[in-house]
């Protein structure tokens, strides 16, 4: 793979990694969040897989951000427009969750 293109897929990666676009807040540290992540999506992966709808997800995902909210590790930084629809995002994230059943 050229450079150019692996740097394309890292920034798509990066992307539907960023709850930002697809839920309209900015939150920071972004490693906070990766690594916050990252957890729940092994948390997730103990339940069965028809329970992560797009409603429980979203649930799960917010609760988690305004939680570290709440406990001084993450800020909010701003409020956007999203810009990938929820349902794609959430898509992602169930793959994100398979990982870790293997």
């Amino acid at each position: 793979m050229t450079s150019g293109r692996r740097r394309g897929v890292d920034r798509i990666v990066r992307v539907m990694n960023d709850p930002s676009f697809a839920l309209g807040k900015v939150w920071g540290p972004m490693t906070t969040v990766e690594r916050s992540l990252v957890l729940l999506q092994a948390r997730l992966a103990a339940l069965p897989h028809d329970q992560l709808t797009d409603d429980y997800l979203k649930g799960q995902y917010l609760a988690v951000l305004e939680s570290l909210v709440t406990s001084g590790l993450l800020v909010v930084t701003s409020f956007t427009q999203p810009t990938i629809d929820e349902a794609t995002w959430f898509a992602y994230q169930r793959t994100q969750i398979a990982r870790f059943r293997e």
